[in-house]
């Protein structure tokens, strides 16, 4: 791990390349958070496999620099790499059922981050109203169900890092979401800054961005 260099090449927001982003930091693993703006992207995309970001850049001495690209397999990968997709059979269907759950939600504020303001409006009704409660209600529920501060008890995963991105989200999108209600999301979220400083250290110095 110490020979690689690790660079992530994405916009200067959070979305698909939030998860990456806590994973390496959580891991304690040093990359270089390389963020681009919309000027920079016209000319950078042709070099980019498949035209698309988020991509990582994996440079091993002596070796071809390679391109990682599409953000859940990469986001896999490195859990997996840093021993953060569970253990057993059961703890990885833990996890990945909380990322389908969390990824439900995040398609949806994507929607309501790029409509127009009319749809805006109503799609985040209908989001706040029908559709995220029971979402939010059922990753409450299996966080209380394992008896300790994380997905998975008492050790940090992918999947208490995926809860964390999305519910950056749903506090733009729908802050009230979460409430006295959720108070099983906020002790996750206090147990992985506590559990892994590196996070809380990043998170006091990101950028603020609406997505």
């Amino acid at each position: 791990m110490a020979s690689a260099a690790y660079k992530l090449i994405y916009f200067n927001v959070r979305a698909r390349a939030e998860p990456i982003r806590l994973l390496f930091h959580a891991a304690g693993v040093p990359f270089d958070d390389k963020r681009i703006d919309s000027k920079e992207w016209p000319k950078m995309k042709p070099s980019i496999p498949g035209g698309r970001l988020p991509v990582l850049l994996v440079t091993k001495e002596g070796e071809k620099p390679k391109f990682y690209d599409e953000s859940m397999a990469i986001a896999r990968l490195f859990a997996r790499k840093f021993n953060l997709l569970g253990n057993t059979d059961e703890e990885f269907y833990k996890i990945e059922r909380l990322i389908g759950q969390c990824g439900d939600l995040d398609r949806e504020m994507i929607n309501i981050f790029c409509a127009d303001k009319e749809r805006k409006s109503q799609l985040t009704e209908q989001f706040t109203e029908k559709f995220a409660p029971n979402i939010v209600k059922l990753i409450c529920q299996s966080l209380t169900e394992s008896g300790g501060d994380f997905l998975l008890g008492s050790k940090l995963s992918f999947g208490d890092l995926y809860l964390m991105s999305t519910m950056d989200q749903v506090n733009v999108v729908a802050p009230h979401l979460l409430d006295e209600k959720c108070a099983p999301i906020q002790s996750n979220r206090d147990a992985v800054l506590r559990d892994r400083p590196n996070v809380q250290t990043y998170l006091k110095g990101r950028p603020v961005s609406l997505l």
